[in-house]
Protein backbone atom coordinates (compact mmCIF):
# COMPACT_ATOMS: atom_id res chain seq x y z
CA UNK A 1 0.00 0.00 0.00
CA UNK A 2 2.83 2.36 0.68
CA UNK A 3 4.76 1.55 -2.42
CA UNK A 4 1.25 2.34 -4.47
CA UNK A 5 0.90 5.97 -2.31
CA UNK A 6 4.99 6.40 -3.12
CA UNK A 7 3.75 5.87 -7.28
CA UNK A 8 1.04 8.67 -7.30
CA UNK A 9 2.86 10.96 -4.92
CA UNK A 10 5.84 11.00 -7.71
CA UNK A 11 3.08 10.21 -10.39
CA UNK A 12 1.63 14.15 -9.08
CA UNK A 13 5.52 15.88 -8.66
CA UNK A 14 6.29 14.70 -12.31
CA UNK A 15 2.70 16.24 -13.83
CA UNK A 16 3.77 19.55 -11.70
CA UNK A 17 6.76 19.65 -13.36
CA UNK A 18 5.98 19.32 -16.71
CA UNK A 19 3.12 22.10 -16.21
CA UNK A 20 6.02 24.19 -15.23
CA UNK A 21 7.96 23.69 -18.00
CA UNK A 22 5.20 24.25 -20.48
CA UNK A 23 2.96 26.87 -19.56
CA UNK A 24 -0.94 25.41 -19.85
CA UNK A 25 -2.80 28.15 -22.66
CA UNK A 26 -1.76 30.31 -25.55
CA UNK A 27 1.75 31.36 -25.51
CA UNK A 28 3.13 34.86 -26.57
CA UNK A 29 6.46 35.43 -26.46
CA UNK A 30 8.66 38.65 -26.55
CA UNK A 31 12.36 39.96 -26.43
CA UNK A 32 14.21 42.16 -24.73
CA UNK A 33 17.41 43.66 -25.73
CA UNK A 34 19.91 41.58 -23.79
CA UNK A 35 22.35 44.45 -23.30
CA UNK A 36 19.56 45.30 -20.45
CA UNK A 37 21.08 45.89 -16.78
CA UNK A 38 19.33 43.44 -14.34
CA UNK A 39 17.36 41.28 -16.27
CA UNK A 40 15.46 38.81 -14.48
CA UNK A 41 14.30 41.77 -12.73
CA UNK A 42 12.68 43.68 -15.79
CA UNK A 43 11.25 40.31 -16.34
CA UNK A 44 10.13 39.35 -12.88
CA UNK A 45 8.48 42.91 -12.84
CA UNK A 46 6.94 42.41 -16.85
CA UNK A 47 5.14 39.07 -15.03
CA UNK A 48 3.71 40.74 -12.23
CA UNK A 49 2.14 43.40 -14.27
CA UNK A 50 1.06 40.88 -16.94
CA UNK A 51 -0.75 38.09 -14.14
CA UNK A 52 -2.68 41.57 -12.80
CA UNK A 53 -4.90 41.14 -16.29
CA UNK A 54 -5.59 38.10 -16.87
CA UNK A 55 -5.01 38.16 -20.43
CA UNK A 56 -5.34 34.33 -20.57
CA UNK A 57 -2.20 34.24 -22.33
CA UNK A 58 1.39 33.17 -20.46
CA UNK A 59 4.58 34.68 -21.48
CA UNK A 60 7.54 33.61 -22.72
CA UNK A 61 10.59 35.00 -22.87
CA UNK A 62 13.11 34.31 -25.65
CA UNK A 63 16.79 35.28 -26.78
CA UNK A 64 17.34 38.06 -29.62
CA UNK A 65 19.72 40.95 -30.29
CA UNK A 66 18.23 43.42 -32.76
CA UNK A 67 22.67 44.29 -33.88
CA UNK A 68 22.63 40.84 -34.99
CA UNK A 69 19.62 39.51 -36.51
CA UNK A 70 16.40 40.18 -37.99
CA UNK A 71 13.30 38.78 -35.62
CA UNK A 72 12.85 35.88 -36.37
CA UNK A 73 8.51 34.90 -36.94
CA UNK A 74 8.42 33.22 -33.68
CA UNK A 75 9.20 36.46 -31.19
CA UNK A 76 5.62 38.35 -31.23
CA UNK A 77 6.92 41.16 -29.44
CA UNK A 78 10.81 42.61 -29.57
CA UNK A 79 12.48 45.60 -28.85
CA UNK A 80 14.12 47.82 -31.55
CA UNK A 81 16.62 50.68 -31.98
CA UNK A 82 15.34 53.18 -34.31
CA UNK A 83 18.28 53.30 -35.92
CA UNK A 84 17.16 50.35 -38.19
CA UNK A 85 13.50 50.92 -38.14
CA UNK A 86 13.10 51.86 -41.36
CA UNK A 87 14.90 48.43 -42.51
CA UNK A 88 12.69 46.23 -40.98
CA UNK A 89 9.96 47.93 -42.49
CA UNK A 90 11.20 47.87 -45.77
CA UNK A 91 11.27 43.90 -45.03
CA UNK A 92 8.10 43.89 -43.82
CA UNK A 93 8.93 42.39 -39.95
CA UNK A 94 6.98 45.04 -38.60
CA UNK A 95 2.95 45.54 -37.86
CA UNK A 96 2.28 49.57 -37.43
CA UNK A 97 0.38 50.25 -34.62
CA UNK A 98 -2.32 53.03 -34.48
CA UNK A 99 -1.90 56.24 -32.09
CA UNK A 100 -5.31 54.90 -30.41
CA UNK A 101 -4.01 51.56 -29.50
CA UNK A 102 -1.18 53.15 -27.60
CA UNK A 103 -2.01 53.97 -23.33
CA UNK A 104 -1.25 57.06 -21.91
CA UNK A 105 -0.06 58.46 -25.21
CA UNK A 106 0.20 61.89 -24.26
CA UNK A 107 3.01 61.35 -21.99
CA UNK A 108 6.08 60.74 -24.69
CA UNK A 109 8.80 63.35 -25.20
CA UNK A 110 7.86 65.01 -28.14
CA UNK A 111 10.94 64.46 -29.61
CA UNK A 112 9.04 60.85 -30.53
CA UNK A 113 6.78 62.96 -32.84
CA UNK A 114 3.78 60.24 -33.35
CA UNK A 115 1.79 60.15 -35.93
CA UNK A 116 -1.63 58.15 -36.31
CA UNK A 117 0.05 55.04 -37.44
CA UNK A 118 3.43 54.25 -35.20
CA UNK A 119 6.16 51.94 -36.04
CA UNK A 120 6.04 50.38 -32.20
CA UNK A 121 5.42 52.13 -28.78
CA UNK A 122 8.44 54.48 -27.45
CA UNK A 123 10.52 52.62 -24.95
CA UNK A 124 14.00 54.35 -23.59
CA UNK A 125 15.92 57.22 -24.90
CA UNK A 126 19.70 57.17 -25.03
CA UNK A 127 22.37 59.77 -25.98
CA UNK A 128 26.36 60.34 -25.75
CA UNK A 129 26.76 62.52 -22.72
CA UNK A 130 29.78 63.76 -21.67
CA UNK A 131 30.20 62.66 -17.97
CA UNK A 132 32.55 64.72 -15.45
CA UNK A 133 33.09 65.37 -11.72
CA UNK A 134 31.14 68.53 -11.23
CA UNK A 135 33.21 70.90 -9.97
CA UNK A 136 35.63 70.07 -13.31
CA UNK A 137 34.20 74.20 -15.24
CA UNK A 138 36.61 73.72 -17.69
CA UNK A 139 35.45 70.55 -18.88
CA UNK A 140 31.72 71.68 -18.40
CA UNK A 141 32.69 74.62 -20.77
CA UNK A 142 34.06 72.32 -23.75
CA UNK A 143 31.05 72.17 -25.62
CA UNK A 144 32.76 69.98 -28.61
CA UNK A 145 35.10 67.04 -29.08
CA UNK A 146 38.21 69.88 -29.92
CA UNK A 147 37.81 72.41 -27.29
CA UNK A 148 37.90 69.12 -25.12
CA UNK A 149 40.90 68.32 -26.35
CA UNK A 150 42.00 71.37 -25.91
CA UNK A 151 42.02 70.46 -21.56
CA UNK A 152 42.35 66.84 -22.01
CA UNK A 153 45.13 65.21 -23.62
CA UNK A 154 44.65 62.78 -25.73
CA UNK A 155 43.40 59.21 -24.76
CA UNK A 156 42.28 61.02 -21.43
CA UNK A 157 38.94 61.32 -21.83
CA UNK A 158 36.88 57.70 -22.28
CA UNK A 159 34.66 57.23 -25.31
CA UNK A 160 32.63 54.46 -26.22
CA UNK A 161 33.05 54.35 -30.16
CA UNK A 162 32.84 50.77 -29.68
CA UNK A 163 29.68 50.12 -28.57
CA UNK A 164 27.93 52.59 -31.30
CA UNK A 165 30.49 53.19 -34.68
CA UNK A 166 27.31 53.79 -36.51
CA UNK A 167 25.16 56.15 -34.21
CA UNK A 168 28.62 58.78 -33.45
CA UNK A 169 29.06 58.29 -37.82
CA UNK A 170 25.24 59.38 -38.32
CA UNK A 171 25.28 62.17 -35.30
CA UNK A 172 28.45 63.83 -37.15
CA UNK A 173 26.69 63.51 -40.53
CA UNK A 174 23.41 65.43 -38.96
CA UNK A 175 25.83 68.07 -37.51
CA UNK A 176 27.42 68.84 -41.12
CA UNK A 177 24.41 68.27 -43.11
CA UNK A 178 21.54 68.58 -40.98
CA UNK A 179 18.82 66.26 -40.08
CA UNK A 180 15.06 66.50 -41.17
CA UNK A 181 13.92 63.06 -39.42
CA UNK A 182 15.92 60.39 -41.47
CA UNK A 183 19.50 59.20 -42.97
CA UNK A 184 20.11 58.57 -46.49
CA UNK A 185 23.10 56.05 -47.13
CA UNK A 186 25.99 56.93 -49.58
CA UNK A 187 28.91 55.76 -49.57
CA UNK A 188 31.23 56.53 -45.92
CA UNK A 189 31.56 60.19 -46.21
CA UNK A 190 35.25 61.63 -46.13
CA UNK A 191 34.44 64.69 -45.03
CA UNK A 192 32.25 62.87 -41.93
CA UNK A 193 35.46 61.14 -41.33
CA UNK A 194 37.42 64.28 -40.95
CA UNK A 195 35.00 65.98 -38.99
CA UNK A 196 34.96 63.01 -36.67
CA UNK A 197 38.72 63.01 -36.05
CA UNK A 198 39.23 65.02 -32.88
CA UNK A 199 36.64 63.04 -31.27
CA UNK A 200 38.01 59.91 -32.27
CA UNK A 201 41.80 60.76 -30.89
CA UNK A 202 39.90 61.89 -27.49
CA UNK A 203 39.26 57.97 -26.86
CA UNK A 204 41.85 57.20 -28.99
CA UNK A 205 42.21 53.29 -30.25
CA UNK A 206 41.35 51.96 -26.63
CA UNK A 207 37.85 52.74 -27.44
CA UNK A 208 37.69 50.88 -30.85
CA UNK A 209 37.59 48.01 -28.04
CA UNK A 210 36.62 49.05 -25.09
CA UNK A 211 33.42 48.29 -22.67
CA UNK A 212 31.29 50.24 -20.54
CA UNK A 213 32.59 47.86 -17.81
CA UNK A 214 36.21 48.10 -17.77
CA UNK A 215 36.58 51.84 -18.65
CA UNK A 216 34.15 52.55 -15.80
CA UNK A 217 36.76 50.90 -13.45
CA UNK A 218 39.44 52.60 -14.85
CA UNK A 219 37.83 55.54 -14.75
CA UNK A 220 36.70 55.57 -10.97
CA UNK A 221 40.11 53.99 -10.56
CA UNK A 222 41.29 57.53 -11.55
CA UNK A 223 42.53 57.19 -15.32
CA UNK A 224 40.82 59.34 -16.91
CA UNK A 225 39.85 63.03 -16.92
CA UNK A 226 35.87 63.02 -18.45
CA UNK A 227 33.61 60.17 -19.63
CA UNK A 228 31.68 60.11 -22.39
CA UNK A 229 28.79 57.60 -22.96
CA UNK A 230 25.25 56.30 -22.53
CA UNK A 231 23.39 57.89 -18.83
CA UNK A 232 23.29 54.16 -17.74
CA UNK A 233 26.96 54.05 -17.31
CA UNK A 234 26.05 55.96 -14.19
CA UNK A 235 24.90 52.89 -12.64
CA UNK A 236 28.81 51.58 -13.01
CA UNK A 237 29.88 54.81 -11.75
CA UNK A 238 28.39 54.58 -8.51
CA UNK A 239 31.83 54.68 -6.28
CA UNK A 240 33.20 57.81 -8.27
CA UNK A 241 34.38 59.38 -5.28
CA UNK A 242 33.08 63.07 -6.23
CA UNK A 243 29.98 64.09 -7.91
CA UNK A 244 29.22 63.57 -11.35
CA UNK A 245 27.58 65.67 -14.07
CA UNK A 246 26.15 65.01 -17.47
CA UNK A 247 26.11 67.53 -19.97
CA UNK A 248 25.24 67.31 -23.81
CA UNK A 249 28.30 68.37 -26.29
CA UNK A 250 29.00 68.46 -30.12
CA UNK A 251 30.99 66.08 -32.50
CA UNK A 252 32.32 69.19 -33.60
CA UNK A 253 29.82 72.23 -33.98
CA UNK A 254 29.97 75.55 -32.56
CA UNK A 255 27.21 74.82 -30.10
CA UNK A 256 26.14 71.67 -28.56
CA UNK A 257 24.06 69.62 -30.12
CA UNK A 258 20.97 67.50 -28.93
CA UNK A 259 20.63 64.32 -30.80
CA UNK A 260 18.95 61.25 -28.95
CA UNK A 261 18.88 57.22 -30.45
CA UNK A 262 16.09 55.94 -29.46
CA UNK A 263 14.31 52.51 -28.67
CA UNK A 264 10.85 50.62 -29.33
CA UNK A 265 8.38 47.82 -28.71
CA UNK A 266 7.57 46.27 -31.91
CA UNK A 267 4.86 43.77 -33.20
CA UNK A 268 6.06 41.64 -35.47
CA UNK A 269 4.31 41.09 -38.43
CA UNK A 270 3.35 37.52 -37.83
CA UNK A 271 1.22 38.19 -35.35
CA UNK A 272 -2.12 37.30 -37.81
CA UNK A 273 -4.48 36.28 -34.85
CA UNK A 274 -6.88 39.05 -33.78
CA UNK A 275 -6.81 37.78 -30.01
CA UNK A 276 -3.37 37.47 -30.03
CA UNK A 277 -2.71 40.82 -31.62
CA UNK A 278 -4.51 42.63 -28.61
CA UNK A 279 -2.60 40.21 -25.85
CA UNK A 280 0.60 41.63 -28.11
CA UNK A 281 -0.42 45.04 -27.83
CA UNK A 282 -1.50 44.76 -24.40
CA UNK A 283 2.02 43.17 -23.86
CA UNK A 284 4.25 46.51 -25.69
CA UNK A 285 2.11 49.26 -23.70
CA UNK A 286 3.01 47.43 -20.16
CA UNK A 287 6.78 47.37 -21.61
CA UNK A 288 6.66 51.22 -22.19
CA UNK A 289 4.07 52.02 -19.48
CA UNK A 290 5.19 54.64 -16.80
CA UNK A 291 4.77 51.73 -13.91
CA UNK A 292 7.18 49.18 -15.62
CA UNK A 293 9.24 51.89 -16.57
CA UNK A 294 9.56 53.33 -12.96
CA UNK A 295 10.16 50.47 -11.13
CA UNK A 296 12.35 48.75 -13.41
CA UNK A 297 15.25 51.79 -14.23
CA UNK A 298 14.63 53.01 -9.97
CA UNK A 299 15.55 48.85 -9.56
CA UNK A 300 14.77 49.30 -5.59
CA UNK A 301 16.83 52.56 -4.98
CA UNK A 302 19.87 51.54 -7.45
CA UNK A 303 19.19 53.57 -10.04
CA UNK A 304 20.20 51.88 -13.62
CA UNK A 305 19.67 55.55 -15.32
CA UNK A 306 18.31 54.69 -18.28
CA UNK A 307 16.22 57.44 -20.14
CA UNK A 308 12.63 56.33 -19.74
CA UNK A 309 10.65 58.02 -23.18
CA UNK A 310 8.04 59.15 -20.50
CA UNK A 311 8.68 62.71 -19.14
CA UNK A 312 6.72 62.15 -16.02
CA UNK A 313 8.77 58.95 -15.04
CA UNK A 314 12.41 61.12 -15.49
CA UNK A 315 10.51 63.80 -13.30
CA UNK A 316 9.87 60.73 -10.72
CA UNK A 317 13.22 59.22 -10.76
CA UNK A 318 14.21 63.19 -10.32
CA UNK A 319 12.86 62.82 -6.84
CA UNK A 320 15.83 60.51 -5.50
CA UNK A 321 18.49 60.90 -8.61
CA UNK A 322 18.81 64.85 -8.80
CA UNK A 323 20.91 63.99 -12.25
CA UNK A 324 17.26 63.66 -14.05
CA UNK A 325 16.42 67.13 -13.73
CA UNK A 326 19.36 67.87 -16.77
CA UNK A 327 17.63 64.60 -18.72
CA UNK A 328 14.55 65.79 -18.00
CA UNK A 329 15.50 69.18 -19.46
CA UNK A 330 17.68 67.91 -22.66
CA UNK A 331 15.30 65.76 -23.63
CA UNK A 332 12.42 68.33 -23.52
CA UNK A 333 13.67 70.76 -25.46
CA UNK A 334 12.56 71.96 -28.82
CA UNK A 335 16.02 70.92 -30.06
CA UNK A 336 15.51 67.57 -29.25
CA UNK A 337 15.85 65.01 -32.41
CA UNK A 338 15.89 61.58 -32.47
CA UNK A 339 18.32 59.87 -35.25
CA UNK A 340 16.69 57.40 -37.86
CA UNK A 341 18.50 55.59 -40.27
CA UNK A 342 17.78 54.40 -43.78
CA UNK A 343 16.69 51.19 -44.64
CA UNK A 344 20.59 50.36 -45.88
CA UNK A 345 21.78 51.56 -42.80
CA UNK A 346 22.54 48.57 -40.50
CA UNK A 347 25.10 47.42 -42.71
CA UNK A 348 27.18 50.52 -41.86
CA UNK A 349 28.11 48.99 -38.16
CA UNK A 350 31.57 46.84 -39.40
CA UNK A 351 32.60 49.66 -42.49
CA UNK A 352 32.06 52.35 -40.24
CA UNK A 353 34.37 51.04 -37.30
CA UNK A 354 36.98 49.90 -39.91
CA UNK A 355 36.90 53.41 -41.06
CA UNK A 356 37.07 54.88 -37.97
CA UNK A 357 40.63 52.37 -37.27
CA UNK A 358 42.41 53.90 -40.68
CA UNK A 359 41.40 57.31 -39.15
CA UNK A 360 43.44 56.98 -36.01
CA UNK A 361 46.17 55.93 -37.84
CA UNK A 362 46.24 58.26 -40.32
CA UNK A 363 46.65 60.80 -37.19
CA UNK A 364 49.39 59.01 -35.27
CA UNK A 365 51.57 59.19 -38.55
CA UNK A 366 50.79 63.44 -38.07
CA UNK A 367 50.55 63.98 -34.75
CA UNK A 368 50.84 67.77 -35.49
CA UNK A 369 46.67 67.49 -35.73
CA UNK A 370 46.68 67.25 -32.16
CA UNK A 371 46.45 70.29 -30.25
CA UNK A 372 48.59 69.90 -27.06
CA UNK A 373 46.78 70.35 -23.92
CA UNK A 374 47.53 73.59 -21.64
CA UNK A 375 50.57 72.70 -19.12
CA UNK A 376 49.21 70.81 -16.44
CA UNK A 377 45.57 70.44 -17.75
CA UNK A 378 44.42 66.82 -18.81
CA UNK A 379 47.89 64.90 -17.66
CA UNK A 380 46.56 61.20 -15.68
CA UNK A 381 50.08 62.45 -13.28
CA UNK A 382 48.17 65.88 -12.34
CA UNK A 383 44.56 64.59 -12.44
CA UNK A 384 45.51 62.12 -9.07
CA UNK A 385 43.18 60.56 -6.61
CA UNK A 386 43.90 63.37 -4.31
CA UNK A 387 43.18 66.37 -5.91
CA UNK A 388 39.82 64.02 -7.02
CA UNK A 389 38.37 64.23 -3.50
CA UNK A 390 35.82 66.86 -2.77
Amino acid sequence: MRGFLYCILAFLCVSCQRHEDKPAGPTLSVALYPYLQQMDDAKRIIGEIWDRHNSGWMLEFKDWDCYMDDPRTDIDVFCIDCLFEQYYMNEGMISTISNTEIMERDDFYDCFNLSDECIGIPFLLCQDFLIYPSRDKQIADAYNARKLLDCAEPGNIWTLTAGNPNGIYLRAWAEIYGYEGSFHTTDINQSVLENLKPYLVLGGKKALVAHSEETARAFIAGNGRAYVGFPEVLSLLQEYPEPLSIINFSIFGNRRSNYYYADKICINKSVTNKEKRKAAILLANILCSREFLERYISNESKCLFYIPARPSVSRILGQGEPVYHSIDSLASANDALILYGDAAFRDYNDRILSKMAEVLDDVSKAPAFISQAPSGVGRTDSWTSEQRQP
